[in-house]
């Protein structure tokens, strides 16, 4: 039941909860708890109801100690609403089971939140919203998902704030989308590299699935956007990919190697470079708006280079207000 931060601010360090007896769980009721830290580790379920804070150290929970089936629900299960909060790292972890929202889920790290198990949330338009790198301010917010497990929103939108992905599960939004976001005012994020900040690579690019809304990456708090050899086998999960740099003087740039996208739409604030690799939408419509505030800067063009082609498999629209549309390649 309640543990008010007054009663728990001197244990200086994680409280660590084990029920490891067969089919014991450890439950979170009547109202919102604060700890310093809380490691909560159960044989057969961690049940959380209400919010669980760390206010200087970790939130860890493990509702599958013994990694073995049980008769009881051996997961982690949150109801409606809920926000959980860690100060450092945050640790999701369910092996045998997956891991239950009932309904809107918010989980905010300053060090990383990472997702050792499978997740499912069960009712559908409830967003599942992951801040990894809460305080923007550590460079070590990490959200990562592990091998073989996966995030299953259920038709739910899905947010995600982060330094940087690590994606060796997966994520599903279904019909609806993803969106992530840099943690870091003007972070440069980069899909297909390995060298931005945020560097999505086309493998983990691949183990995004939102077929209808698809993919929105960055935002008017993010920075520019580096597009690298993106493959149309990791790319087709994903209905349409958006791609927004639209703080002021940052760009869209593709480099390295070709690209593929279902569709694609792009908005950057100050010019979309394509520096002698092409685009391809092999579904629907590519979208390139190099000047998105309608206000003079530097670049504010599309840029094309010589030997280029562009190709469309619906319709193709370019815009640049301020700036030009210099084309050198061919656009089909």
């Amino acid at each position: 039941n309640t543990v008010w931060a007054t009663h728990s601010n001197n244990i200086a360090g994680t409280v660590t909860m084990v029920a490891a007896a067969d089919e014991s769980t450890i439950t979170f009721a009547t109202s919102a708890s604060t700890f310093y830290g809380i490691s909560a580790q159960a044989d057969a379920g961690v049940i959380v109801n209400f919010q669980v804070t760390g206010s200087a150290g970790i939130v860890a929970l493990d509702g599958d100690l013994d990694t073995t089936a049980d008769t009881a629900a051996n997961n982690l299960a949150f109801t409606d609403g809920l926000t959980l909060t860690a100060v450092t790292a945050m640790t999701m972890k369910s092996t045998t089971v997956t891991m239950i929202p009932t309904g809107k889920l918010t989980l905010l790290a300053k060090t990383g939140v990472h997702i050792a198990g499978s997740m499912t949330t069960f009712a559908n338009a409830k967003p599942l919203v992951i801040n990894s790198d809460s305080d923007a301010g550590s460079g070590a917010g990490t959200f990562t998902v592990v091998t073989g497990k996966t995030v299953t929103s259920n038709k739910s939108d899905v947010m995600i704030t982060a330094w940087d992905i690590d994606l060796d599960g997966s994520v599903t939004a279904g019909t609806k989308s993803i969106t992530i976001h840099g943690a870091y005012a003007a972070q440069a994020i980069g899909i297909g590299t390995t060298t931005t900040e945020m560097a999505i690579t086309d493998g983990e690019l691949g183990r995004l699935l939102a077929s209808g809304d698809g993919l929105c990456l960055g935002s008017t708090h993010s920075g520019s956007i580096s597009v690298e050899g993106i493959t149309a086998g990791n790319s087709q999960n994903l209905g349409i990919v958006s791609l927004v740099a639209t703080r002021d003087g940052k760009t869209v740039t593709f480099q390295t190697a070709a690209s593929v996208f279902n569709a694609l739409t792009i908005t950057a604030d100050a010019g979309i470079i394509a520096d002698g690799y092409g685009v391809t939408t092999d579904t629907g419509i590519l979208q390139l708006n190099g000047d998105s505030d309608e206000v003079d800067d530097s670049g504010d063009k599309i840029a094309i280079t010589d030997g280029l082609t562009m190709t469309a498999e619906t319709l193709m629209t370019l815009a640049a207000h301020n700036g030009a549309i210099i084309n050198g390649g061919t656009m089909i």
